[in-house]
């Protein structure tokens, strides 16, 4: 199903898809937006078997009125499953990705495909919540990706109560459970962001990251851990930052359970940021 124009970008709104099942072959995408398209929601759908679950694009050049940017999508009560490339992939301002389950996408390639993949060049107001996740990129019987990152620039991001998990054994080091991160060239950054109430469950070497994050709070997270390899339960930064660095961060009321009988060198919260950094209340156990 495609929402867009041709050619320049106009705006138009207004849509609901609601109890349908779409099932792929492999190739393309089962909801496609773009140029422009505002107040989707997208509720009881189930997407399976499709390169793209749900691709929020963004926009050729605007013709008048319009704005190059996807506002106010509603994914909610859905099942994404068994797609090759990404499950959910782009951006939106203003958008709401909950109560869905996510599981078995990206299984075309390590690293690179994910559950959830925001990818917004400039957006604001995304609420990430309530959804379960795994089998991230999902190769020789192995999560090989994070489940859910964030790229680009984004304000007003909050990610809380969604289940990551991988089962033991069937995750490898790359498959962390929740980033928001620089990976392109260009700069990026990340601000007010809010990562509240989750549970992360033996993923890969990164329980819960962040890097250009600024007014950064990690709160109330419940992460667990047993896998045979090294493990940071919250790091930040979590990678190579660019010009904004981490400030402005508070990490309280977090509950870090490592099995580490190998001594892989499992940690609890690392933090090397130099800037205004509150530490607060946490709770980390070794086993």
């Amino acid at each position: 199903m495609n929402f867009q124009d041709g050619g320049n970008a106009d705006h138009d709104e207004g849509y609901v898809v609601r109890n349908l099942s779409l099932k792929g072959t492999g190739t393309g995408n089962g909801i496609f937006l773009f140029n422009d398209v505002d107040y989707v929601t997208i509720e009881g759908v189930t997407i399976d078997g499709f390169d793209i679950g749900i691709y929020s694009a963004s926009a050729n050049p605007p013709n008048p009125g319009a704005n190059k940017v996807n506002e106010n999508i509603v994914l909610r009560n859905s099942t994404i499953i068994n797609n090759k490339n990404q499950g959910w992939l782009g951006g939106c301002d203003d958008c709401v990705i909950d109560n869905n389950k996510f599981t078995n996408n990206g299984f075309g390639q390590k690293i690179f495909n994910h559950n959830i993949y925001i990818s917004g060049a400039n957006n604001s107001g995304i609420t990430i919540s309530n959804n379960i996740l795994n089998k991230s990129a999902f190769v020789a019987g192995k999560c090989a990706g994070v489940s859910l990152v964030v790229h680009g620039v984004v304000q007003d991001l909050t990610i809380k109560d969604n289940t990551v998990f991988e089962a033991f054994g069937a995750a490898e080091q790359t498959c962390w459970g929740i980033s928001v991160d620089p990976g392109y060239a260009t700069e990026e950054s990340f601000s007010n962001v809010i990562i509240t109430g989750n549970k992360v469950t033996n993923v890969g070497n990164v329980g819960i990251g962040c890097a250009s994050c600024t007014d950064l709070q990690i709160l109330n997270n419940i992460i667990t851990h047993s896998q045979d390899f090294s493990f940071t339960g919250i790091k930040v930064p979590v990678r190579a930052e660019d010009t904004v660095k981490s400030d402005r961060i508070l990490i309280t009321g977090n509950y870090i359970e490592l099995q580490d009988p190998n001594q892989r060198g499992k940690q609890g919260i690392v933090v090397t940021s130099t800037g205004d950094v509150n530490v607060g209340s946490n709770e980390v156990i070794f086993h």
